[in-house]
């Protein structure tokens, strides 16, 4: 279950409602939750005091779109205590080499998507593939999981309907498998 997939469960408004999200979750074991955040900064701070190392239940996951973000991000959430942890780059905005931090092995998964909507920036797919190969090196569970509105690929600019992108998303992460001879990267594949 994904928990604030279009807010950040970690924005100081939530503050006065977390605990009450927390309690819930700590009652349902049986659920696995998924709580994407670019303020990783403020997970410490937010976390339940039963936290210790982190509830089997519960992944986090941050989100990151370019290298910068992944430089003050990624080390700092590998610092905060979590059972486990994804990264999702998306909205993917410029080629990044995640290879410092996937060899730490502190992450289970690297999902990439492109930016949607009609003023998104372009995503080219040689990003993606990059990686893809970071996380090859590295064994690192891969996935594309959107495309985004305007995908490049071999220099080619595609405009993709929202409806499409993720088959699209689809095709490309298999034909990678394809180029790479690999069976399988995607934690996501098994349920596609």
């Amino acid at each position: 279950m994904s928990v604030c997939f279009n807010s950040d469960f970690f924005v100081e408004e939530a503050d006065p409602w977390r605990q009450e999200a927390w309690d819930i979750i700590r009652q349902r074991p049986d659920v696995q939750f998924l709580i994407p955040t670019k303020r990783i900064h403020r997970v410490r701070d937010c976390l339940p005091p039963d936290w210790n190392g982190g509830w089997p239940q519960v992944t986090i996951a941050v989100s990151i779109e370019n290298q910068q973000a992944a430089q003050s991000r990624l080390d700092l959430f590998l610092t905060i205590p979590c059972r486990h942890r994804y990264i999702f780059a998306a909205p993917l905005l410029e080629e990044l080499h995640l290879y410092p931090w996937l060899k730490t092995r502190g992450f289970e998964l690297v999902s990439a998507a492109g930016e949607s909507g009609l003023e998104a920036r372009p995503c080219d797919f040689g990003w993606m593939e990059q990686l893809f190969l970071d996380c090859r090196r590295t064994g690192t569970a891969f996935s594309i999981h959107q495309t985004g509105r305007y995908f490049i690929r071999n220099g080619r600019l595609y405009t993709i309907r929202k409806q499409d992108q993720f088959q699209q998303a689809h095709k490309a992460h298999s034909w990678l498998r394809k180029r790479h001879r690999l069976q399988q990267t995607s934690l996501f594949e098994e349920a596609a």
